[in-house]
């Protein structure tokens, strides 16, 4: 089952229902220690720095593919998803036009 991205008052709604280029990206952190890894990844338009969508898992394929089923489950398209050449995120976006390597992310 998909986890949606609410809390009790709070819910992430994206300001736009097609962007140009989203970046998908990732990062890490730990609940306790650092062995107990929680992953987010997110996809995020670049020039005003909004989240338009995350999801919390494993940095595996399953957390990459509910990012973006998150998307189309909430009707946003986008032209283009720039991202690093992680494997998940490239598995998950197939059939999108990508673009891949880090020289088209943020920190690029």
């Amino acid at each position: 089952m998909l986890k949606t991205l609410t809390t009790a008052k709070h819910a992430l709604k994206p300001k736009h229902k097609h962007y140009d280029c989203l970046e998908a990206d990732e990062f890490w952190t730990y609940v306790g220690r650092k062995k107990n890894q929680k992953w987010l990844v997110y996809a995020c338009l670049i020039e005003t720095g909004e989240i338009v969508a995350y999801a919390w898992g494993k940095h595996d394929l399953k957390t990459a593919r509910r990012l973006r089923h998150w998307l189309e489950e909430h009707g946003v398209s986008y032209g283009r998803i720039a991202h690093d050449d992680w494997d998940s995120f490239v598995s998950a976006f197939a059939g999108v036009a990508t673009s891949c390597g880090k020289r088209y992310t943020q920190g690029g």
